[in-house]
């Protein structure tokens, strides 16, 4: 009898060192659907009342203690398309990668992720995931010519190393990504070194205030500058953003340079959040305008529970150069888990 008492008393040790030492996997995500009044007047132009999925998510992620100052952990979430647009690709990558934590020197990151400079936008845009997604605001309408120029990248092949906090306050952000014998500069020949691509950010966010700077370079063939500031005073949120962007290629002369404010106010103890934002964004080739672009969006959410919201949206693009507008209304849910 006593030796099978030892034995469960040592069989529920070693059990309750090893839970010590995990944490996770756990599950996580979010489905955000809307439905939506499209009024288009771009080369794509559509009039028509859609379904439409708004960046909804599933992942896992979890932690496992190494010893008493390093930690490893991991991170895999997919995109995933509710309302079925997307076909057979029902599935997408976002952030997936593996880690190491130390207590002494912050973290080591290697796989998909946002860059810094995407990440230093912090929660300054009010109508991200949606159709006032600063990314539409800021990324070209011409593709064919301007490449993705909105900053707004999720970057594969990153190796990254994220600071601790400094003075609880302060945070370093680094990533590099190797060109793999691929030109991703748009200049001549391709690239084989270790930082082909590389950005970084420092970020400040106490009490309150949040401010962060961020540069990205070679980063899907451009260079982009970052700036972003943010206060909440009660019940009121202000942010803003300002953008610079150069094409890395030497033979062309593309720029972009934006900005974009944001608002928001909380009445009723939370239960509802009236929000705004505007912004404008030219476009250049060879010093010439090529799109000046417009965003205005206003917006109202009702929390249902922590996790558990309603909204309706109104979002305008007017492009002055192609005059042409591009209006949204929005009618939705976010639902988390």
């Amino acid at each position: 009898m006593k030796v099978k008492l030892l034995t469960l008393a040592v069989s529920a040790s070693l059990l309750a060192t090893g839970l010590a030492y995990a944490e996770g996997p756990s599950f996580y995500g979010r489905v955000d659907a809307s439905v939506q009044k499209t009024n288009k007047e771009t080369a794509t132009a559509k009039d028509a009342w859609e379904l439409v999925n708004n960046d909804s998510r599933f992942g896992v992620k979890g932690s496992d203690s190494i010893d008493d100052a390093t930690t490893a952990f991991y991170q895999i979430e997919w995109g995933v398309d509710v309302t079925g647009d997307a076909g057979a690709n029902v599935l997408s990558g976002r952030n997936q990668f593996a880690g190491l934590h130390s207590e002494t020197l912050g973290d080591v990151m290697i796989g998909r992720m946002d860059t810094p400079l995407k990440a230093a936008q912090g929660s300054v845009d009010l109508f991200n995931d949606r159709a006032g997604d600063m990314k539409f605001l800021f990324g070209s309408t011409n593709t064919a010519v301007f490449g993705n120029n909105s900053g707004e990248i999720r970057q594969t092949n990153m190796l990254a190393y994220r600071s601790n906090k400094i003075a609880d306050s302060l945070q370093v952000n680094v990533m590099v990504s190797p060109g793999e014998n691929v030109d991703v500069d748009g200049t001549a020949g391709t690239e084989t070194g270790l930082t082909d691509s590389y950005a970084a950010s420092v970020v400040y966010d106490k009490d309150g205030i949040y401010g962060a700077i961020a540069y990205d370079s070679a980063i899907q063939k451009w260079d982009h500058v970052r700036l972003v500031g943010g206060v909440t005073l009660g019940d009121i949120r202000l942010g803003g953003i300002y953008q610079q962007g150069q094409d890395t290629a030497s033979a062309t002369s593309l720029e972009a340079d934006g900005y974009m404010l944001s608002a928001a106010y909380s009445l009723y103890e939370g239960s509802v959040v009236l929000k705004g934002e505007y912004g404008a964004n030219k476009e250049k080739n060879a010093g010439a305008t090529t799109a000046d672009r417009d965003l205005i969006a206003v917006g109202v959410e009702h929390p249902l529970s922590k996790k558990a919201k309603v909204y309706a949206e109104y979002v305008q693009f007017k492009e002055s150069v192609a005059n042409t507008n591009d209006n949204y209304l929005s009618f939705g849910t976010q639902v988390a888990f």
